[in-house]
């Protein structure tokens, strides 16, 4: 099972991108990604809203949780006010 963000804006290029999570367990607060326009990590917290697919989500990009490491190590610009 899959779960969609549609539509969610992207702190790398300011557009807006459709983003699936991977099934983990437990959800993190920041998941990070490549922006498919800038090539650039990026990352956004767990925001809605959520719709449930039973396989994957086509053309949505991957998220990934986000360690405090791999921010630093990619330059990514966490979301402000979290602790990413």
């Amino acid at each position: 099972m899959r779960v969609l963000m549609r539509y969610a804006d992207c702190p790398s290029c300011g557009r807006l991108h459709s983003f699936c999570l991977p099934p983990v367990d437990p959800v993190v607060s920041e998941y990070g990604f490549i922006c498919p326009d800038t090539g650039h990590a990026a990352a956004v917290p767990p925001t809605g809203p959520w719709q449930v697919l039973d396989g994957p989500a086509p053309g949505a990009v991957e998220l990934l949780p986000v360690r405090s490491d791999w921010v630093s190590a990619a330059h990514c610009r966490p979301t402000p006010g979290t602790d990413a």
